[in-house]
C-alpha cells in the first residue's frame, strides 16, 4: 500500500512541487500586501510591486534551494536491488553510482543489462567512436524534479554487445 502511494506521488511530484513553490511564493507576497495595505500609508502600486518582488524572490530561493540539494540531499551510493530499481525510481541514482564505482557493469552483455535494469530510456550513437552504441536509463533524484533533463546511467557497448564503459551523465548542470 505505502509503496504504491510513494510511487504514485513520485509520478506527480514534479507537478505538486511546482504548485507548492508557487503557492508559497505568492502566499508570502499576499501576506506582505495585506500587512502593508492595512498598516502603512503607502501607494497601492508600490505595495503591489514590493509584494510581487517578494513572491518572485521566494519562488527563486525555494527553487534554487531544492535544485542544489539543500532541502533534500542526495543519498549515498547503495548496492543494486532489482525490486527497489523497479518500485522506487528515486533510489536509482544511488544504485547507479554504486554500480559504476564498483565496475560491476563492465563486461556484462546487453541482454543481461535488459533483464537487470529494463530496456532503458534511450539509445544513442557514440560520437567518440569507442563503442558501437550507447544506452541510457534516467536517474531521477528528488532534487531533479524541477529540471528538464535528469541524470542518466549510460552504457557503451562494443561490437559483441558487452559493456565497455559505464558512467553517470549529470544531465542539466546544477547551481553548485
Amino acid at each position: 500500500m505505502w509503496d504504491w502511494f510513494a510511487l504514485t506521488f513520485w509520478d506527480f511530484s514534479s507537478f505538486i512541487l511546482w504548485i507548492a513553490i508557487f503557492l508559497l511564493g505568492f502566499g508570502a507576497a499576499r501576506l506582505l500586501f495585506l500587512t502593508l495595505a492595512h498598516r502603512m500609508p503607502v501607494k497601492r502600486s508600490g505595495i503591489i510591486a514590493g509584494a510581487t518582488l517578494l513572491g518572485v524572490a521566494v519562488i527563486f530561493a525555494l527553487s534554487s534551494a531544492w535544485a542544489t540539494g539543500r532541502i533534500v540531499p542526495d543519498s549515498e551510493p547503495e548496492p543494486f536491488n532489482a525490486e527497489t530499481w523497479e518500485s522506487k525510481p528515486w533510489v536509482r541514482y544511488a544504485m547507479a553510482q554504486h554500480m559504476v564505482e564498483s565496475g560491476e557493469l563492465l563486461g556484462m552483455r546487453r541482454e543481461e543489462m535488459w533483464s537487470m535494469l529494463g530496456y532503458g530510456d534511450g539509445s544513442y550513437s557514440d560520437p567518440s567512436g569507442i563503442g558501437t552504441d550507447m544506452q541510457a536509463w534516467r536517474l531521477w533524484r528528488p532534487r531533479d524534479l524541477l529540471l528538464v533533463l535528469p541524470p542518466e546511467l549510460r552504457l557503451d557497448y562494443d561490437q559483441r554487445g558487452r559493456v565497455i564503459r559505464a558512467w553517470v551523465e549529470p544531465g542539466v548542470p546544477h547551481f553548485e
